[in-house]
């Protein structure tokens, strides 16, 4: 009998985060208690409310990872939409509130919108690509990284150093050190989202492992300045995605996305049983599956109250002063200057109400429409990546100022115009 690779990504999926909800009730709710996780309660309507949501969001796991949006459709469920169904009011608040059903069904209908959009058929692609010499495009690549690395240590912040206890002290200083807007702000996160991420793809295609180190070295230098530790995971995953394209098995990047989470549930449980605390799920499992709905939810609340005391409405979003993401960070979350980064599509209904957020869906939805149909008709494998990487940064930003700020727009400019001539790593 044949498994289908559905059947075993739902089969991960539930087993998966049944080990995550046993390791929050028994571990890492008490343990954090003090950062404001609450306790979930264990009633019909909790049960309800996984039965109804967990069911509707694993119906639209896809059956095949044959095209960019496949891969967006299950990382939006995987790290945003089943944590927030599994752990709904980590906050605190009911299950059932009206601003909880419309949080869920913020974060899921763009799987649906995706996934209605990479069915739409266009018989017409306009010849868009080129096929320039990859090493001149490369030697370009690393030339800006290096200026903009060498720019941004001529100002480094005066707690600049490796430690990770004094990364988040890093992260505040940067901010003044490369002020938000600026070019050299701009830069660093372009080189660090994008350009980084981009050359750890390479060095999968291309077998050429010196890229690698030199992506690592990138995220070194700007761990030592902002203390960013999340671009270290898109560099590994983009890395081994380039490997499983030069041997023509892209999907199995889901296949080691999964069995990796799913062996990390399996020693937290197997550490937390026999030394009653789990290392592993406290700082390496907390970070994907507890933290998004913890901040998901706060996001909740913080429509509720805005909304009582008429700082945010339906249509327009917040009305009140400054960045909603450094609101709720400061006033839900208590941390003065935590910027409390969340899935892109709740932050644009929560900072400009329905009609940005409808607009973000349709530029996403159109994005990933366009890399499907580049794929699917010039099977250039960079378009694979140029989806996924995408998948990874919605999970946290703008969906629109990704495209500039973390440099999507140039990473997918450089797959376009670059030649995939050289090795076989193309999908049959």
């Amino acid at each position: 009998m044949i498994i289908s690779k559905r059947v075993k990504v739902i089969t991960s999926l539930i087993l998966m985060f049944l080990g995550v909800f046993y390791l929050y009730v028994f571990q890492l709710q008490p343990a954090n208690s003090y950062f404001g996780y609450k306790k979930i309660s264990f009633n019909v309507e909790y049960f309800l409310w996984v039965f109804i949501f967990g069911g509707l969001t694993l119906f639209y796991v896809p059956k095949e990872y044959d095209r960019p949006s496949s891969f967006f459709v299950l990382l939006q469920i995987l790290l945003c939409v089943m944590p927030f169904v599994i752990l709904p009011v980590i906050y605190g608040g009911d299950v059932w509130d009206w601003h909880g059903v419309l949080t869920y069904f913020v974060v899921f209908s763009p799987i649906v919108l995706v996934t209605l959009a990479s069915r739409i058929k266009i018989n017409k692609i306009p010849k868009i690509v080129l096929n320039l010499n990859s090493n001149s495009i490369f030697i370009i690549v690393l030339i800006f990284c290096l200026s903009v690395i060498v720019i941004a240590f001529s100002n480094a912040p005066t707690s600049a150093g490796f430690s990770y206890a004094t990364s988040y002290v890093r992260r505040l200083e940067g901010r003044d050190c490369y002020p938000a807007g600026s070019f050299i702000a701009y830069s660093c996160s372009i080189v660090m989202n994008g350009l980084a991420p981009l050359l750890a793809f390479w060095a999968g295609c291309y077998s050429e492992r010196f890229k690698f180190v030199i992506s690592i070295i990138i995220w070194l230098s700007f761990y030592y300045l902002v203390g960013v530790k999340f671009p270290l995971f898109m560099i590994v995953l983009s890395y081994f995605f380039g490997r499983f394209c030069l041997r023509g098995e892209s999907f199995r990047i889901i296949n080691l996305l999964m069995i990796s989470l799913l062996a990390l549930v399996f020693f937290s449980l197997i550490e937390s049983t026999f030394f009653e605390y789990s290392y592993i799920a406290d700082y390496l499992l907390r970070r994907p599956f507890t933290i998004p709905p913890f901040i998901i939810s706060a996001f909740q609340h913080f429509i509720s109250y805005a909304y009582n005391h008429n700082d945010w409405f339906l249509l327009s979003g917040y009305t009140g002063v400054g960045d909603v993401t450094f609101y709720v960070g400061e006033h839900f979350l208590g941390h003065a200057g935590m910027n409390a980064n969340t899935n892109a599509f709740l932050v644009a209904l929560t900072s400009g109400g329905v009609i940005k957020y409808v607009v973000t869906c349709l530029i996403v939805s159109v994005y990933f429409k366009v890399v499907d149909e580049v794929y699917l008709k010039y099977k250039k494998q960079s378009m694979l990546f140029c989806g996924f990487i995408y998948s990874l940064l919605l999970m946290e930003q703008s969906a629109t100022t990704i495209f500039l700020s973390s440099g999507i727009m140039f990473v997918f400019i450089l797959s376009l115009i670059t030649s995939e001539n050289r090795g076989t790593y193309f999908d049959n």
